[in-house]
């Protein structure tokens, strides 16, 4: 064909232009410093400044200029930024909010980790139509770590504010870096597990509203106060009841009224025994005992008695300062934080409702017990007055009080919010405040709505935690119906689900584990008191021997303000057998029969009380817990931060000696086959770039547990094994021994010993439910490290170094169930997204084969599109569970034979 030369010539020139202009175009440039890209952001200021408790560093690393973290006072501040990895840095940008009225950065300085520095001054500069005014400060260098101080700000007409956004520019392309090989987080799933039936809707039994301006009025009328004071005083638990509250109340009859001086220390409560929070919570707690009392025997000298602690507040509560505690982003005036604030303020409200009537109080009294300790406690505690909240509500809308709430803000209801709502619905109770009693109705029916997760758990996913705020919701729903407003029957009475999950999510013995922020909970204590209330509520039967088995309380002590109501022996139904069941709203997969109990945690991180734990197990068997959380510290104790709630210190795996970042991962199959049961969750988010995925399969003499990390970058990986009890033949570590690592929990590891594991690691911890054989099969490179934990936790430590992809493989089995295990090994299958595992164990062969991509795969002598392949082979029988896929085969061996 002919070509014009005129054409040649114009696409000669199209095709220069195209080089040059691609020649001129700058490379496109990532944020590295956003978490999304792995980097992890802290910050640190000084003495003159503060933070918003609301707003996290990250928020001045997320692409939105109007989220920033604010801080007020004086600079300097300083956000730290640890890269993904050592990476080229191009620039550091900077953008400032939209909040034209606040202080803005002015006087900036980047400091890397060479040492090397460089000082820029900010103009002033608002987004546009919210988009970023970026102003950027040339760096060229490489860093794995960057500091930003911020040294003096532009004047604002208020004293807060902050930067809208920091990036930190480079060429790497992060995207393709952190993309998971053969990772589809669409795939489907295949989840089969028993159905709950929902059951009719329950019946409530609700007790008679009060009259307005009768008193009692919150846990009990006059009627039930009456019938109740007979009842302790002839059923023998109630006399023992009786007792035990009269004993306490004679005795602080007696006790001096020792309140601390509004003038001196507050109660700073630097830990829970702080002496100045101990004699307000020993006064409040009195009071509301002598209440009580006072009820029970209808003597007035417990009245008078309480009478004076009220009065003894209501004079001194406006002096005393309001002031930060160990709860740093927290105040209070006379305890150290609103939570603390509330359940003080409760049992006197409640002895106030008790002795209303009592002859012990004058008008002028009340008043003043009104005005000068329980109104301004509630309007410290939400913040606000009273009125303009219900003028809030008038706006938004004029029937507030009976329609559902607007939708509260996303993620988990924090348990606290029901102390507060428990506190206000009393005093509206109790002082015949119609506003404050339906502003909190309207709080609760949303705190139930979103609060409560589909499965029946408190989002919080702490099991310690539902059982606290389910002590406070009972004051407020007792409290409501005697006001005259249903919230045990709303929305279908959900406030029974967390009730009944309860009984679902225990181990075996009857307690439930504690995941999260919660200690294993034992059900049949003093949290399960509550349990009274369900019951009259309800009438469920399953609840009978909760009833039966929790103590009987008049008095008040922690976190108890109401009475148990029930002393006669309720009938209790045959113990229900609960099968292996997905709480799907909290993410806990359980497989269970009659002796044992798995439960991996696949779902939410749990708000501020989660864990860096993304697919923990936790395992009980021979009648107790053999791997479960570690020891719940408290708050202000430091190894809280430092170790329980950090990756490794759980039965999960974590990567570079680094704890996982909160995110949510995905069940892929639960199958309860019987003799064979297997669950198989992952999680892509825990690590940037990561692929987490473990596959637990449950047979009737062992558990093999496999365990599969995989990335495009290379990782130190480690596989934590903590089981309770000591391990055998474990050492003392040497004095001079050093931590394992510096952070994240490894600074409290001590190294014992270190071995390579390339054949396998063999060990046994002595528990309370036997001794617990673990086999952990080899792998090139792999090492085994021994170390004593903080709480004397026996840690072993399977690690595999330098790699981009690790398989980890182990069989579990206690002396009761037979031999252990005689070999455990990971074969080679030739394809990296096929994962085969080959036991021996006392005669029987078992084969698991899990694929990490769909398709035909062959492996061990199978071929099949399975997920999840178990086979257990004893003689001529041969067991084989499929999850997933339509095929199976093995020696002229076929699905449908």
């Amino acid at each position: 064909m002919r070509r014009e030369p005129s054409l040649i010539v114009a696409l000669s020139l199209l095709l220069a232009c195209a080089r040059l202009e691609a020649a001129a175009k700058p490379p496109r440039l990532f944020n590295a410093a956003l978490p999304a890209y792995g980097a992890r952001i802290s910050l640190v200021w000084g003495p003159k400044g503060g933070k918003d408790k609301l707003t996290p560093p990250e928020s001045t690393f997320d692409n939105n200029a109007h989220t920033r973290c604010v801080l007020w006072g004086e600079p300097p501040y300083t956000f730290t930024i640890e890269l993904l990895g050592r990476l080229p840095v191009d620039k550091v940008a900077f953008a400032h909010t939209d909040c034209d009225k606040e202080i803005a950065p002015k006087e900036v300085e980047v400091e890397l980790d060479d040492g090397s520095r460089i000082a820029h001054t900010l103009e002033l500069k608002r987004p546009e139509k919210r988009r970023p005014v970026w102003q950027e400060v040339p760096v060229g260098k490489e860093a794995r770590v960057v500091k930003v101080t911020v040294k003096s700000n532009h004047a604002g007409e208020v004293a807060w504010g902050g930067l809208g956004e920091i990036a930190v520019l480079t060429s790497t392309d992060l995207d393709a870096l952190l993309a998971i090989p053969g990772h589809d987080p669409k795939a489907p799933v295949f989840v089969r597990k028993p159905s709950i039936e929902p059951g009719k809707a329950a019946e409530v039994h609700l007790p008679k509203a009060v009259p307005k301006g009768e008193h009692p009025c919150c846990l009990m009328s006059k009627e039930e106060r009456d019938a109740l004071r007979e009842t302790v005083k002839t059923a023998p638990r109630g006399k023992e009841a009786l007792e035990q509250l009269l004993n306490v109340a004679n005795g602080a009859l007696e006790a001096p009224l020792d309140f601390p001086d509004p003038k001196g220390t507050p109660a700073q409560l630097t830990d829970r025994r702080c002496p100045i929070a101990k004699r307000h919570d020993a006064l409040a707690k009195a009071c509301g005992t002598l209440g009580m009392a006072y009820a029970m025997t209808g003597e007035r000298k417990y009245a008078e008695r309480a009478k004076e602690i009220l009065l003894g507040y209501a004079q001194r509560y406006a002096a005393y300062p309001e002031h930060k505690g160990v709860n740093r982003s927290d105040t209070g005036k006379v305890m150290a934080q609103r939570l603390s604030e509330a359940m003080w303020l409760i049992p006197q409200i409640a002895a106030l409702d008790q002795v209303w009537d009592s002859g012990a109080l004058t008008d002028a009294d009340r008043t003043q017990v009104a005005d000068g300790l329980i109104r301004p406690c509630i309007e410290f505690i939400h913040r606000k007055a009273i009125a303009a909240r219900v003028a809030d509500c008038e706006r938004a809308n004029p029937d507030w009080r009976t329609a559902d709430p607007p939708p509260g803000r996303p993620g988990p209801v924090g348990n606290w919010l029901n102390f507060y709502a428990a506190a206000s619905i009393l005093a509206g109770a109790v002082l015949g405040d119609r506003d404050l009693v339906d502003l909190t109705a309207r709080d609760v029916k949303g705190y139930i709505r979103d609060g409560i997760g589909p499965d029946g758990l408190w989002g919080e996913g702490a099991i310690g935690y539902q059982m606290f705020a389910l002590q406070a919701l009972v004051l407020v729903l007792e409290t409501a119906a005697r006001q005259g407003i249903d919230l045990w029957g709303y929305r279908d009475a959900r406030i029974k689900m967390p009730f009944d999950s309860v009984l679902r999510y225990a181990y075996p013995d009857g307690t439930a584990p504690g995941i999260n922020d919660s200690g294993r909970v034992r059900l049949g204590d003093w949290s399960t008191m509550i349990y009274d209330y369900a019951w009259l509520r309800y009438r469920e039967p399953g609840y009978a021997f909760l009833v039966n088995a929790s103590p009987r309380q008049l008095l008040t002590s922690e976190g108890v303000y109401y009475p148990t109501r029930i002393y006669e022996p309720l009938p209790e139904p045959k113990a229900a057998a609960y099968p292996s069941t997905v709480f799907e709203g909290a993410g806990y997969a359980i497989l269970r029969d009659p002796g044992r109990y798995l439960l991996v945690d696949y779902g939410p991180h749990g708000g501020v009380h989660g864990h860096f734990d993304k697919l923990n197990l936790l395992l009980f068997a021979g009648g107790d817990e053999l791997g479960g959380e570690p020891v719940m510290h408290r708050y202000e104790d430091p190894l809280h931060r430092q170790w329980t709630i950090q990756t490794v210190a759980h039965n999960t795996v974590a990567a570079d000696e680094r704890s996982q970042v909160p995110c949510t991962g995905r069940l892929l199959v639960f199958e309860d086959a019987g003799p064979i049961k297997v669950m198989r969750a992952e999680a892509a988010g825990a690590y940037p770039g990561v692929l987490l995925d473990r596959t637990v399969v449950v047979l009737e003499d062992a558990v093999v547990d496999l365990f599969h990390g995989r990335s495009r970058r290379p990782h130190t990986w480690d596989r934590t094994l903590r089981f309770q009890g000591r391990l055998e033949d474990l050492a003392e570590p040497d004095k001079a021994a050093q931590p394992l690592g510096s952070r994240d929990g490894y600074e409290h590891l001590r190294v014992v010993a270190r071995a390579g594991a390339d054949d396998s690691w063999r060990g046994a911890w002595g528990t309370k439910g036997g001794k617990l054989h673990v086999l952990a099969a080899g792998a090139p490179g792999q090492e085994a490290i021994v170390a004593l934990g903080p709480d004397k936790d026996h840690v072993v430590l399977v690690r595999q170094a330098g790699k981009a992809q690790a398989s980890f493989a182990s069989v579990y089995s206690l002396d009761a169930w037979g031999k252990p295990a005689a070999s455990a090994k990971l074969v080679d299958t030739g394809d990296p997204l096929v994962v085969a595992f080959e036991m021996a164990r006392d005669g029987a062969t078992v084969q698991v084969v899990v694929a990490h991509r769909p398709g035909a795969w062959e492996a061990l002598g199978w071929k099949s599109d399975a997920r999840v392949l178990v086979a257990r082979r004893k003689g001529n029988e041969t067991q084989v569970l499929r999850a997933g896929g339509s095929e199976t085969a093995k020696d002229g061996m076929t699905n449908d034979q």
